[in-house]
């Protein structure tokens, strides 16, 4: 089994902390955080599963939830007017020995201590599913915070048997609505029952609650249930999972897509998008439309279309090279289609009809191009057809069919132009009016065309 990843993957995750710490205590802050990053991670640990899996203590876990601000240098009654809204100094006052012995009294070992318990949690946690949850410095999402890390630890039953005394059912329905809760949504599960009693630092009532007697989960039936209910949610990132070993012996199918390398993520999209059973990048003409001044938008072709038939050609043509260059580089892995066709269907939900057609799609570069020349020509030949249709009186007196061409409506001009021009001898200004005013005409009628 591979080493530990997770929480202390970046470094820079730690520094951001500092920025909560005044000014004069950040290099001591600084320093103390860079070491024990040195110190635990990953690439560095020693750490290997064990099989009695590591616990944490009741204690260890009300102690954790006390520390959840470490880094927040609060004096309290302790002159905090010393202090802004960022934590730093407050110029005015200055540093002083007081502040000094303070911080390596008070806040220093809080600090340390609250690193030693993140790290214990890490690896307990770590022990199941495989990533660090707990990160320096904590947010207040659900995994990356002291309430989330809490949760994987009553959920994974990591918080070892310790001996309290129970209490009675009245004594659990009292405390239950006792006034020290803001309100009864607090119980909504068991979950946050445990939760609070271990803010509330209540140890009778996590041993009543049962916390501490069942063993750890079984890591095995964790990532077996895990698996079985992921295998067909193919908008999984299976890749995910290639440090566990347990899906390497799962399921065949899934030991030989876990072989082959991970594709862009561009390509991602479009495999998990062939669960949908047509063309990701189809895209249906729409037939929406102005009726008087109402617009009637076509619902129908956006329903029709493939899930990413919006994106841009040039997107869509670099998408299906990558998806074709890893389409060839696993035939090669997997030594023929056989498997790559089962790893289709069982993990992505496509046949290999709709395979096949991706692999086969045309240039979608050069379809916009054909598709705007067509739209033009047809265009054109709409507003041909209505010149034609609505006065050919332009075409009479240039002496050409309603039906000319660019170039032939042009030479007829030039060559009316030399014979009536009023420079010319068989000049006749009345007439060469009437054809500039023809050839003004078609001319409107051509640029509406195009």
């Amino acid at each position: 089994m591979s080493k530990p990843k997770g929480g202390r993957g970046q470094k820079q995750t730690y520094t951001t902390s500092v920025m909560r710490v005044p000014d004069p205590v950040k290099p001591q802050v600084q320093g103390l955080i860079d070491s024990f990053y040195k110190e635990t991670t990953p690439s560095n640990t020693a750490f290997k599963p064990v099989t009695s899996l590591l616990q944490m203590s009741v204690d260890e876990v009300i102690e954790l939830y006390s520390l959840r601000h470490p880094c927040d240098i609060k004096l309290g009654d302790y002159k905090p007017e010393c202090w802004d809204i960022d934590c730093r100094l407050d110029p005015q006052y200055g540093w002083n020995e007081e502040y000094e012995q303070f911080w390596q009294t008070h806040q220093q070992p809080k600090l340390e201590r609250f690193l030693e318990l993140t790290d214990k949690v890490n690896h307990c946690i770590w022990q199941i599913d495989n990533s660090f949850t707990l990160e320096v410095p904590c947010d207040w999402g659900d995994r990356g915070s002291i309430y989330g890390a809490i949760d994987r630890l009553i959920t994974y039953r990591l918080i070892s048997h310790f001996d309290e005394k129970v209490v009675t059912a009245l004594e659990l329905v009292q405390w239950q609505i006792g006034p020290s809760h803001d309100c009864f949504t607090h119980f909504s599960s068991l979950a946050n029952f445990i939760q609070v009693a271990i803010e509330t630092g209540r140890r009778d009532i996590l041993k009543s609650l049962g916390v501490g007697d069942e063993p750890p989960v079984d890591r095995a039936q964790y990532w077996t249930a895990y698996y079985t209910e992921h295998l067909d949610k193919v908008d999984d990132n299976y890749w995910r999972w290639i440090g566990n070993p347990e899906a390497m012996s799962f399921n065949p199918t899934l030991t030989n897509l876990l072989q082959l390398p991970e594709p862009e993520k561009d390509v991602l999209y479009l495999l998990q998008a062939l669960k949908e059973g047509k063309h990701p990048f189809y895209e249906a003409k729409s037939n929406s439309r102005w009726v008087g001044d109402i617009f009637v938008s076509d619902g129908a072709a956006f329903f029709n279309s493939g899930k990413y038939g919006d994106w841009k050609p040039e997107r869509k043509d670099k998408t299906i090279q990558a998806f074709k260059l890893w389409h060839l580089k696993a035939v090669k892995k997997l030594v023929g289609l056989g498997k790559l066709k089962e790893i289709y269907k069982t993990c992505f939900k496509a046949d290999w009809e709709l395979v096949e057609k991706v692999l086969n799609s045309p240039n979608y570069v050069r379809l916009e191009e054909e598709d705007r020349q067509k739209q033009a020509r047809e265009a054109y030949n709409y507003y041909y057809s209505q010149r034609t249709s609505t006065s050919t009186k332009w075409a009479t007196v240039l002496g050409v069919s309603p039906t000319a061409t660019k170039q032939e409506v042009k030479a007829a001009y030039r060559n009316l132009c030399k014979q009536y021009h009023p420079d010319m001898p068989t000049g006749d200004a009345a007439k060469m009016k009437d054809i500039n005013n023809a050839y003004a005409d078609w001319e409107r009628l051509y640029q509406a065309a195009v």
